[in-house]
């Protein structure tokens, strides 16, 4: 290995750690591009030693070394500050490095040499391929990277991998309408890869082989004696259509009188011949015919187009499962056949059946796609509904409907909802237990737990000890019981205390322990496990809540606990300060602070560029920018009833008396005094305003006085709704907020907010305190509302089918807000309040973030909400909040452009690009050229804008 230089991509506040062995290297940078290579920096770095290179301008690098070895660095426009928060960690038993994951950057640690650095990648997965190369990877991405720790480098990035062991990995690539298996052998040049053309291939596991096909002719090559060719090549008769064994290739021929699938065993060179009622459609999973699509063309089919009397469509396919084992092969048959007549609906109808080669019993199934296990001489074809064992000389248990196939330590069992059976060598379920249990920890833990008495046990019996609890957090995972801890797979340790680490080896005998401060390998001791300090070089844990920007954008300020922190983000300067009064947000728009000659730091509003005070602060969630007025958000205390029919207003007081004369009585029975009292209140209430109701309700009164057409609804005599159903027919209810003058708590405007809200999510005062707007959440969506409290009007009165979260006006009286779609809500000024939630003022799929403080810019991102069900009522697979770590610039003249966007705070996946971390705050400086964004994980991102660039979008 030569030199290395980590991270390879940083911020001007980067520390890139430069490593060299061997010998002394020399090294200079220049800026990439530069054909005279005019150094901007040099230095020497001695072998093993510690050696660090800052660079204080953004760009693109090239670290040139005396033994012509050049690496590039590259280093954003901005600082960087915080360690962001732990996401996974990884550690093996054969190779010397782990690692340990953080949503924004990962730590690589060699137990062997302790050599540590740090990369800005957040895998959500790493996999050992051997002690020098893992293959890393993300959810919801196709792409792997394999990552040399030799180099200590990402060296490949491809997708989906079909197998590799410690000398090679084979993946597939499609290109030019064509499939290729290509095949790296670790540790050679990155561009050395060989590439085979396949249709279809299997991977021999037990042989470490891969058998593939291309047309007719079928080839092998070795995966532990890879030497760039393959061993064998078989021409196949008929149209091979798929390899189901290493041993067995099976062909497809179409007869004038019958269709053939030809099985043939590649190692004896042996042939069966299956005759086939019907077309192949699929074989092993591998589709060759569309049924449905076929389905829709038959059942489409114009019979008016054809005058033939009795015409009938039909067509049979069969789907083929192949099962082999040492003695036999057992293969069974799905037949699907479609028919149509005319003016009839197409009929569809299946039937399934086992078969094997060397019997002519046909076993009768309910599904032909199953598993097929093998026990000594004794088969068992199963899937979730059914099983059928056998022997090889016995014809065993036979066929069994229901039952439940567990497979443990290669011995299979059977458990039909209270017995269990194992699978003898002669094909019989022996050694019944009677016994209740729980099997769905089975396939993740091995185990299965007695439902009566809490035990948990292996199926052969073994007693692990009484339940207790199953732990699934910080990358642990595992079962305790009464007497072991047991983890995934089926591995345990016996004892009843075990402070587990946050990840394990596969043999548990090493783990990684991470906490907020600090890391610690562990290695197990007995029964416990010991930990040692690890990476107290590089490893970061600090994190940034509540987090202020200066005015000029030179310093942030963050709270910790009841005390501030400042810091200068150039010279790294930071000073405490106590008891000192604190904000996160005012009118929707996160506060500046400015530093006095040796005095606190004072907060300041960067829409009016004046002091917060602190009776703001203590006293009001939101006030207006002059601070006369502030809103009274008590929703519950202020909710108003009115008279439907009159839209008079009815007391609290008075509707309360309501509820309790139309109410029926709880304690009593249907029928009784008590409850004939109440139906004949609520008719007489019904008769007093029947013109109204009969009229807005005609198909519930019918015009009849008497009572007797009424719907069953009107009375609700048998109280099937509450009473607030019955008096909603002639009593409404609205939300109400109330403004309020500051000096005196008296009341200023009443703002009919419509149905009631369950929470008002913001408030925000304009520039010039004349406007007030509303954001907020009900059950049956959201609602946006701006109001002129001047002339004591509503302008805007939007009903949303999501909740609106923040509103915030510019120091220019320009409006933004959002719904959890997301969707911005989006006005340049005061006379496009109006008409801001029309569609094509809308911003679709963003979310508001802030205004900058002269009003001319604002910042968006992509965080929203997804609802747990679709318009058919099915569960989504991403349902629930959708965080983002974009931030997009854009001019409130232009707010369809955007300007300039930024990721840093997201996950970085193995060729970063930027995922799930959400964006918790940004603030502009008070000149437009810094901009700070904060990350939910306490990471603080601060850019250098340069907006001046972007004069002309």
């Amino acid at each position: 290995m030569g030199a290395t230089i980590h991270p390879h991509k940083g911020y001007l506040n980067t520390n890139f750690n430069v490593h060299v062995q061997g010998h002394e290297e020399e090294y200079s940078v220049y800026q990439k591009g530069d054909c005279d290579k005019c150094s901007i920096a040099t230095g020497i770095v001695r072998p093993n030693e510690p050696h660090v290179l800052n660079i204080a301008q953004p760009g693109d690098y090239v670290v040139s070394f005396s033994d012509s070895d050049e690496i590039y660095i590259h280093i954003e426009d901005g600082y960087k500050f915080g360690g962001s928060t732990y996401k996974t960690s990884f550690i093996f038993d054969d190779c010397p490095w782990c690692f340990v994951v953080m949503h924004d950057r990962t730590y690589f640690y060699n137990c062997e040499t302790k050599r540590s650095f740090v990369e800005p990648i957040s895998p959500d997965k790493i996999t050992e391929i051997n002690e020098d190369f893992v293959i890393l990877e993300n959810d919801k991405q196709d792409e792997r990277t394999i990552f040399s720790l030799v180099e200590e480098k990402p060296i490949l990035c491809i997708s989906d991998i079909v197998t590799f062991n410690r000398s090679v990995v084979v993946w597939e690539e499609c290109s030019d309408n064509k499939s290729e298996l290509c095949i790296y052998v670790l540790g050679t040049e990155p561009n050395a890869i060989d590439k085979f053309v396949f249709d279809g291939y299997i991977v021999d596991n037990e042989n470490d082989n891969v058998i593939f096909y291309d047309g007719n002719t079928i080839k092998k090559f070795s995966l532990s004696e890879y030497n760039g060719s393959t061993t064998y090549q078989i021409t196949i008769r008929g149209t091979l259509v798929n390899v189901v064994a290493p041993n067995l290739a099976v062909s497809y021929r179409e007869l004038y009188n019958r269709n053939e699938l030809i099985i043939r065993n590649l190692d004896k060179d042996e042939e069966t011949t299956i005759t086939l009622d019907g077309h192949l459609a699929e074989i092993n999973g591998k589709e060759l015919v569309d049924i449905w699509q076929s389905h829709e063309r038959i059942n489409g089919f114009d019979f008016s187009a054809i005058d033939v009397p009795g015409l009938t469509l039909s067509a049979q396919y069969n789907k083929v499962f192949i099962h082999p084992c040492k003695w036999d092969i057992f293969y069974s048959i799905e037949t699907i056949s479609l028919e149509k007549k005319y003016e009839k609906s197409i009929i569809r109808t299946s039937k399934s059946k086992l078969y094997s080669v060397n019997s002519d019993k046909e076993i009768s199934i309910q599904q032909a796609e199953g598993n097929l296990a093998t026990y000594g001489n004794a088969i068992c074809f199963y899937n979730h509904v059914e099983s059928y064992v056998r022997s090889e000389k016995y014809e065993g248990g036979g066929y069994c409907k229901g039952g439940a196939i567990h497979i443990d330590a290669k011995n299979i069992y059977m458990y039909n909802g209270s017995c269990l059976y194992k699978l003898s060598r002669n094909g019989y379920w022996d050694d019944k237990r009677e016994i209740n249990l729980d099997f769905s920890r089975f396939d993740e833990f091995g185990i299965a737990k007695d439902k009566e008495t809490g035990i948990c046990q292996t199926l052969s019996g073994i007693n692990l000890g009484k339940w207790k609890c199953e732990i699934s957090y910080n990358s642990r995972k595992y079962i305790k019981t009464s007497e072991n801890y047991i983890f995934p797979g089926g591995q345990r340790i016996k004892t009843t205390d075990l402070e587990v680490p946050n990840s394990l080896s596969e043999s548990l005998k090493m783990g990684l322990s991470v906490d907020s401060d600090k890391v610690c390998i562990c290695n197990l001791k007995g029964v416990k496990y010991t930990s040692e300090r690890i990476m107290e070089d590089v490893y970061d844990s600090t994190e940034y809540h509540d987090v202020l920007l200066s005015e000029d954008g030179n310093c942030i300020m963050h709270k910790d606990g009841d005390k501030a922190i400042t810091f200068d983000i150039g010279t790294g300067f930071s000073q405490t300060y106590a008891n000192m009064s604190y904000i996160k947000h005012i009118n929707g728009i996160r506060p500046l602070f400015a530093i006095p000659t040796s005095l606190q730091p004072v907060l300041v509003n960067p829409v009016t560029k004046q002091r917060i005070e602190a009776k703001e602060m203590s006293n009001f969630q939101f006030v207006s920018p002059d601070g006369k007025l502030y809103a009274d958000t008590r929703l519950k205390e202020y909710i108003e009833h009115y008279d439907l029919e009159t839209g008079a207003l009815v007391s609290n007081e008075e509707f309360r008396e309501l509820r309790a004369k139309y109410t029926y009585p709880w304690n009593e029975k249907q029928g009784s005094t008590a409850w004939e009292i109440i139906i004949g209140n609520r008719k007489q209430l019904i008769l007093e305003h029947f013109e109204y109701l009969n009229e807005k309700y005609p198909k519930l009164f019918k015009d009849d006085l008497t009572g007797n057409k009424w719907d069953d609804s009107v009375l609700d005599t048998t109280d099937r709704y509450d009473v607030e159903h019955f008096l909603g027919r002639l009593y409404g209810e609205r939300g109400i907020a109330v403004i309020r003058k500051s000096n005196d708590d008296s009341e200023y405007s009443r703002i009919d907010l419509g149905s009631p809200l369950k929470y008002i999510n913001y408030v925000s005062f304009s520039y010039d305190s004349k406007y007030v707007a509303i954001a907020g959440y009900r059950n049956s969506g959201g609602l946006f509302l701006v109001y002129d409290l001047e002339t004591k009007s509503t302008i805007v009165h939007e009903d949303t089918s999501r909740a609106v979260w923040n509103v915030a006006f510019s120091a220019i009286n320009a409006l933004a807000s959002y719904t959890s779609n997301p969707k911005t809500l989006f006005a340049a000024n005061k006379e496009e309040y109006i008409n801001m939630c029309d569609r094509d003022r809308i911003i679709e799929g963003h979310n508001f973030l802030t205004f900058s403080p002269d009003g001319m810019y604002f910042a968006l991102s992509q965080q929203g909400y997804i609802s747990k069900y679709d318009i058919n009522g099915n569960v989504r697979d991403n349902w629930g909040h959708q965080p983002s770590s974009l931030v997009d610039i854009r001019s409130v003249h232009s707010q369809e452009n955007t300007l300039t966007e930024f990721s840093d705070l997201g996950d970085s996946g193995i060729s970063e690009t930027s995922r799930r971390t959400s964006v918790a705050s940004v603030s502009f400086s008070n000149d437009n050229k810094r901009l700070m964004m904060v990350g939910n994980d306490g990471v603080v991102i601060i850019r250098n804008l340069h907006l001046e660039n972007y004069a002309g979008k």
